[in-house]
């Protein structure tokens, strides 16, 4: 499986006309007895599981080699394979002590200098012991019970995955994706903090089970059919890794600015005071003119002399009114209830002054005209 996976990534590397550069690096860790352990520099003991501001995970201090080829890609793998925890079993003469994770980064650098980021993550799984059938003893049994708790911790993380209505992309304490509605038992396991990522992030996942014909075998083989099955219900929604260049994210701050500044200048334009609306009218002295001309429009000739002259004798006298009023009250009071009256109450009482007005034009006009008529007659 992992020759024809470093082959299938050689491959797309080699296929890639588009000019852009590629940095490929490969890690190799164990999680023995709950420490994580660098394979490639066994010196480096008890290294932390970290968190960057991207929301991914890392562990601080482990060293990638960088590969330039499929062979040696390989070559620094089976390096640190050969560095893995072993021991002796009455099942097994090399008994896996450790869980081992190798994890493949690959760096796709555009040519505008956008870059986008790829994992490959190979895990190689401890398998669950009983020690009534490895006859464990002393330290190989305490390696036992660790292996057992981790395996313990991972079912229970892709348990909380696959419940119904627990959410699959979020963990424990809200970190990616959409917040759950269960618990994620992430930080449970060092096993299961490293796989964070692939269980309940952005990425595909694909389980491999190693399971024993044998009769005498059939629990442990039950269990981890039962176990597969569970893992087959993870869904996760797939996202490209992308860290744009500085230009990139200039140009899009400067889109940015531009967009705020012209939302700006049209909300300034709304503000402003007399800007006329959808039907060309800028206020309600156009309400109370269009009313005036409607009016006069029905009347006759006769009429609308008269009519004129009522309406310019109704001006002086609502002129008059409103600058006693004015000189009252200093101006003040009308110009504070100007400002804080709502828009609706002025359009109502703007709409029942014009009817005043309109109505008492049309008495006082019909009244003159029959008068009028009256002395000619």
């Amino acid at each position: 499986m992992v020759p024809r996976a470093v082959q299938a990534l050689g491959q797309g590397i080699a296929a890639d006309t588009t000019g852009a550069e590629y940095e490929v690096r490969i890690s190799v860790v164990e999680t023995y007895c709950e420490r994580i352990r660098d394979l490639l520099d066994p010196s480096r003991d008890n290294l932390q599981v970290k968190q960057d501001a991207s929301g991914a995970i890392f562990i601080e201090g482990a060293l990638e080699a960088q590969v330039g080829s499929e062979d040696q890609l390989v070559e620094v793998m089976h390096t640190g394979l050969a560095a893995r925890t072993v021991a002796a079993t009455c099942m097994n003469e090399q008994s896996s002590r450790s869980h081992c994770i190798v994890t493949v980064t690959v760096e796709k650098t555009c040519p505008n200098g956008t870059v986008l980021v790829g994992k490959l993550k190979m895990v190689d799984l401890a398998g669950s012991e009983r020690q009534d059938k490895t006859h464990a003893a002393g330290q190989t049994l305490v390696e036992g019970s660790q292996i057992n708790k981790s395996l313990s911790a991972l079912a229970n993380v892709i348990y909380a995955l696959t419940d119904t209505g627990s959410g699959n992309s979020s963990s424990s304490d809200g970190e990616g994706g959409s917040a759950p509605t269960k618990h994620v038992p992430y930080r449970d396991s060092k096993l299961t903090r490293i796989l964070q990522d692939s269980l309940g992030g952005t990425s595909r996942t694909m389980l491999i089970i190693c399971c024993s014909p044998c009769l005498e075998n059939g629990p442990e083989t039950l269990s981890s059919l039962r176990f597969g099955s569970r893992a087959r219900g993870i869904k996760n929604k797939v996202a490209v890794n992308t860290r744009l260049s500085p230009e990139v994210l200039q140009q899009q701050l400067a889109k940015a600015n531009a967009r705020i500044k012209e939302l700006e200048k049209q909300l300034e334009h709304h503000k402003q005071p007399g800007q006329p609306d959808a039907t060309g009218d800028s206020g309600p002295h156009s309400l109370e003119s269009q009313g005036s001309s409607s009016m006069s429009s029905r009347m006759p000739d006769k009429q609308q002399n008269i009519s004129t002259s009522c309406v310019g004798s109704l001006a002086e006298q609502s002129g008059a009114v409103n600058s006693t009023r004015h000189n009252c009250s200093g101006g003040r009071s009308a110009s504070m209830l100007h400002r804080q009256m709502p828009w609706w109450q002025h359009l109502v009482m703007t709409g029942v002054s014009v009817t005043v007005v309109m109505a008492y034009m049309s008495w006082e006009a019909s009244w003159a005209y029959a008068g009028m008529t009256g002395s000619c007659a």
